[in-house]
């Protein structure tokens, strides 16, 4: 019964814990907007030796402008710059990226203000120095007060702080919240020292498209007319310089690796519940030789071999069901004390349940079968002799 509980508390425990984080990052992704469309430059190679993502200057201000001009598929644009510096605030300081964007880029990231309010068109037309911070960096720079009205500084220019974004889960290893938001023109003008803001090369480009539905060809707009403004044939073979990935395309790529990882994690509990099974069969064998006295008993009494064979396959169920019964117990109980101490999101559901209890019955009647015919074809003047 022992494999049979480990075996089948494993398998719900996994799926519950699978199910689970497949969910935590299907929201956490749905929460970035599903219609979320990103354009990065692309990997370049020089010499054979190829740069790290994002690594060449490919994109430009002019380039995101040309994609928000495809309507109606395209709904809104945030180019984004930026880069890392180095931020002090009185006597607290950090090291953190800087966004330099439009007014679009709450809308376009789903991302709401928590406290005072975002810079404006006028803001970004006129480069004003102002900021608006992530949490953790406005409690970084001022862990006592209100980050709301104060003053940073950062590349030797002054930046008023005129907002804080809401908290948001973080769904990588880089924190979302540890972040400083300024005007595009800002960032390039007075940061990055451009000469031009349309020739100015961005990080990224973010797209919303106006519609899930219109994921699919607001992809494809913008990829042709990137293709068409980088001079990119991909008839003639030639790659283009830039990437373009959905959230839809994320969730995808995840929902495959959690399923692949979690079918990894079932097959290795599925081998608890294999050897579980052959404990039975072995317990059951041993079990028809210490009663073969009472199955000749029975016989001479007239059972059939057909009784003797029901007697020893409903033993070997009942073993292998409680053992199911106990490991549907204790698999959610084990899945629900992890999910408590690692603070992972837990989705304990009845058809994993369902499942692992049936096929510890199947196990149980598959490895029941032979100590069971065993048993029913024993002699019945030679069992009636044994000690």
């Amino acid at each position: 019964m022992l494999g049979i509980i480990i075996g089948t508390g494993a398998v719900i425990a996994v799926l519950a814990i699978g199910d689970g984080s497949q969910a935590d990052v299907a929201n956490r992704i749905g929460s970035l907007g599903t219609n979320l469309i990103s354009v990065n430059p692309s990997r370049f190679s020089i010499g054979g030796v190829r740069s790290a993502a994002n690594g060449a200057a490919t994109l430009t201000y002019a380039d995101a402008e040309a994609i928000g001009e495809l309507k109606p598929q395209v709904a809104a644009v945030a180019p984004q710059v930026g880069g890392n510096f180095q931020i002090t605030a009185g006597p607290n300081n950090t090291n953190t990226g800087i966004v330099g964007t439009t007014t679009s880029y709450p809308g376009v990231q789903k991302w709401n203000i928590g406290e005072g309010s975002f810079f404006s068109d006028d803001d970004v037309q006129a480069s004003n120095p102002v900021a608006v911070l992530g949490t953790t960096t406005a409690s970084t720079l001022f862990p006592d007060s209100d980050a709301v009205g104060q003053t940073i500084k950062m590349g030797g220019v002054s930046f008023a702080v005129i907002g804080v974004m809401a908290d948001r889960t973080q769904s990588g290893p880089q924190d979302p919240n540890d972040t400083v938001i300024v005007p595009i023109t800002t960032a390039h003008f007075r940061l990055l020292g451009g000469p031009s803001l349309d020739t100015s090369t961005m990080r990224t480009i973010s797209i919303e498209a106006r519609s899930e539905a219109d994921i699919a060809s607001a992809t494809t707009a913008a990829q042709t007319l990137l293709e068409q403004r980088h001079n990119i044939n991909v008839n003639a073979g030639q790659a283009d310089d830039f990437q373009i990935l959905s959230q839809a395309q994320l969730l995808q790529v995840s929902s495959g690796v959690r399923q692949t990882l979690t079918l990894f994690l079932v097959c290795i509990a599925a081998i608890s519940l294999i050897v579980g099974g052959i404990g039975i069969m072995n317990i059951m064998l041993v079990s028809v030789t210490e009663r073969t006295r009472e199955i000749g008993v029975r016989k001479a009494v007239g059972a059939s071999a057909r009784d003797i064979l029901m007697q020893f396959v409903i033993e070997a169920l009942l073993l292998s069901l409680s053992g199911g019964i106990i490991g549907v117990i204790v698999g959610p109980i084990g899945a629900l004390l992890y999910g408590h101490f690692s603070k992972a999101t837990i989705q304990v559901t009845a058809p994993p349940m369902l499942l692992a209890a049936g096929v510890s019955m199947a196990i149980g009647l598959f490895f029941g079968i032979y100590p069971a015919q065993r048993a029913s074809q024993l002699d019945p003047i030679q069992a009636l002799r044994a000690e």
